[in-house]
């Protein structure tokens, strides 16, 4: 026992002095190390850090930036992890540069379960359990003991699945 109350209250010292001392932090979990500076590998950092060269390149291709020319900056992250911004140039377009208002989006919401109804899901989204019969009529569903799942997408959008029949996505 005393072994493992030491290892609790050890484990219990350290995050509570983690979360107060910003000098204790970085002294245990360390800090990101940029790698890539202005589209320059940063040698020193990855030797300090034990990175290959086979490493970073690895960890960017699994981000998509298969040309070290895409890269203005590259963070090693304490976790190990690479943390990349692309040169501005290669930047991917976003809704806010074209100046499009984006649709508004939510989460989705199961209404349907294994054949029960969730009516707590469809009183917060402010629906009827009429209005989801009625649509799932629509598409001839009439049993919801035969629905494996309904729900709401994140647009809206009504989805089911019958139980032992291929999924379908409706407008609703």
């Amino acid at each position: 026992m005393i072994p493992v109350f030491t290892l609790l209250l050890t484990q219990v010292a350290f995050s509570f002095f983690t979360l107060k001392s910003q000098r204790f932090r970085r002294m245990l979990c360390g800090q990101p190390s940029v790698i890539i500076e202005n589209g320059i590998i940063n040698w020193d950092e990855m030797h300090k850090n034990l990175y290959h060269l086979n490493d970073l390149l690895e960890q960017l291709r699994a981000q998509g930036y298969f040309n070290l020319t895409d890269v203005e900056f590259a963070l090693l992250e304490t976790n190990g992890t690479l943390t990349i911004l692309p040169k501005s140039i290669k930047q991917p377009v976003t809704r806010e540069d074209l100046h499009l208002k984006p649709p508004s989006e939510r989460l989705p919401t199961a209404l349907v379960l294994d054949g029960r109804l969730e009516q707590k899901n469809l009183a917060e989204i402010g629906l009827s359990e009429e209005w989801l019969r009625q649509e799932l009529k629509k598409h001839g569903v009439t049993d919801l003991q035969s629905v494996l799942i309904a729900m709401l997408d994140t647009e809206g959008r009504l989805f089911y699945q019958l139980k032992h029949q291929r999924p379908e996505v409706k407008e609703a």
